[in-house]
């Protein structure tokens, strides 16, 4: 698939060498991960829907806010659910929309 040798394959399998960097996309494709995977040994776990009985109530979860700035600036918010909830029941309507976007 990848038109290489076997015996480049065997070479990548005992770590004599690497494959070349462009065949990495491709590498990927075929064992259905990333590239960043691929290079990392790690494979991220699918998003899974939790059952009801096995659910948090949202009252009790967090909305968590990480932002890294270009500058190295970090600014981390964690705002309880259950105050947004309450906003939006005052109708603050912060949570909404714009009816016309500039």
């Amino acid at each position: 698939m990848l038109d290489v040798s076997p015996q480049a394959v065997s070479k990548w399998e005992n770590d004599q060498t690497c494959p070349d960097i462009s065949l990495l996309s491709k590498l990927a494709n075929i064992l259905g991960v990333t590239v960043d995977q691929l290079l990392s040994g790690k494979k991220e776990s699918p998003v899974a829907v939790m059952p009801p009985e096995h659910r948090k109530d949202i009252k009790d979860m967090v909305l968590r806010i990480t932002v890294d700035s270009h500058e190295g600036d970090k600014v981390r918010i964690n705002l309880p659910t259950a105050l947004l909830q309450i906003a939006v029941d005052m109708g603050q309507g912060f949570l909404r929309y714009p009816e016309t976007m500039p």
